[in-house]
């Protein structure tokens, strides 16, 4: 039941004098007075009718709504208690969030933590990184992954894991991507799953995966700068294939991509870093230019730098350049004496 609040007509009178002193315009009479308060009382009395109406609706339980020059709407349902933290967000570009029982909880920003069982969805062009055990797990647009404590479950869209063999520790356990078609489990690797509405595909360019169902156990091993890949269609069936390292089935985790400071490491560690995140080869060309990028630690600020922008800071800041016309491959030269002073 909904009840006007009490007036005070001589606090009310305060209050307009007060809004319309700036104005200029003179203090109204009762008879405004009246009338304002009336509609006022009046619209207020609809708006609160509006929202019961909509909470009982939704079969949520009402709460009282404080009016000051405005409305602020109370939420319909509060959060359940979060579970045990089992990963953290790292990046985050886009509509990410966890949702329950087809609502949005929360929304998911650099720094929030992901409970175990929380349901993680990201939309059409959004993307998540996540620290998760031992792995730098990302998250493609259109993306929904249930987080358990031993493993992802991964319903539809794109994961991408990346856990360096140096990551891993004695029972830090392996990062396992369970999908409709069977699991998929690793030892350091950088691997990515695909779950659409007609296949399961799984794809690895550095280490081992394992892929568990019912048919049995299936080993894919990264061949010298290639990748290896499965596609399981709905009745079972398997595909192998070798596909590239780098391009479009990889492209889109660079996006979620953590970064790297730059600050105080060497040109070579950079580059790296670099080729690693794209599925490059590095090559110098030559001695001289190794040497130079072995020997040059860069300087600069404590900021995170995406591939990209290490990139152009290791051609602007030093004498090497960088040729990143192929796909596949880094190539790194030493500029001459007159390019330096043109650059």
């Amino acid at each position: 039941m909904v009840t006007d609040e009490r007036r005070n007509p001589q606090r009310e009178d305060e209050l307009f004098q007060r809004l319309l002193a700036p104005t200029g315009a003179p203090p109204p009479s009762a008879e405004q007075l009246e009338r304002w308060t009336k509609l006022f009382a009046a619209r207020l009395h609809a708006a609160r009718r509006r929202r019961f109406t909509r909470r009982l609706a939704a079969g949520a339980v009402a709460a009282a709504a404080a009016v000051v020059l405005g409305v602020v709407l109370a939420p319909t349902r509060a959060p359940p208690a979060p579970g045990a933290a089992v990963a953290r967000v790292v990046t985050a570009f886009g509509g990410n969030v966890v949702r329950e029982e087809g609502d949005v909880r929360r929304v998911l920003e650099a720094g929030a933590e992901i409970a175990a069982g929380d349901l993680v969805q990201s939309g059409l062009r959004s993307g998540l990184g996540v620290a998760y055990r031992a792995a730098d797990v990302r998250l493609n647009g259109t993306t929904s992954v249930i987080f358990h404590p031993d493993r992802l479950e991964l319903r539809r869209g794109s994961v991408y894991v990346d856990v360096p063999e140096a990551a891993l520790s004695p029972g830090s356990g392996d990062v396992l991507v369970e999908t409709p078609l069977g699991t998929f489990a690793h030892r350091g690797t950088q691997f990515v799953v695909t779950v659409s509405d007609v296949e399961v595909s799984g794809a690895v360019r550095e280490g081992t995966i394992v892929l568990r169902n019912a048919r049995g156990e299936l080993r894919l091993a990264a061949p010298p700068n290639r990748a290896r890949r499965v596609v399981i269609d709905r009745s079972g069936d398997l595909l192998e294939s070798e596909v590239p390292a780098s391009g479009a089935l990889w492209a889109w985790a660079l996006r979620a991509s953590p970064g790297i400071v730059v600050s105080g490491r060497s040109v070579d560690d950079v580059l790296r870093w670099v080729t690693r995140e794209r599925g490059q080869r590095l090559v110098y060309g030559g001695d001289a230019a190794e040497r130079l990028a072995r020997e040059v630690r860069l300087a600069g600020d404590a900021m995170e730098m995406s591939a990209e922008e290490a990139v152009a800071t290791v051609d602007r800041a030093t004498r090497l350049r960088i040729d990143a016309s192929r796909a596949d491959v880094l190539r790194v030269t030493l500029s001459s004496e007159g390019d330096q002073d043109a650059h």
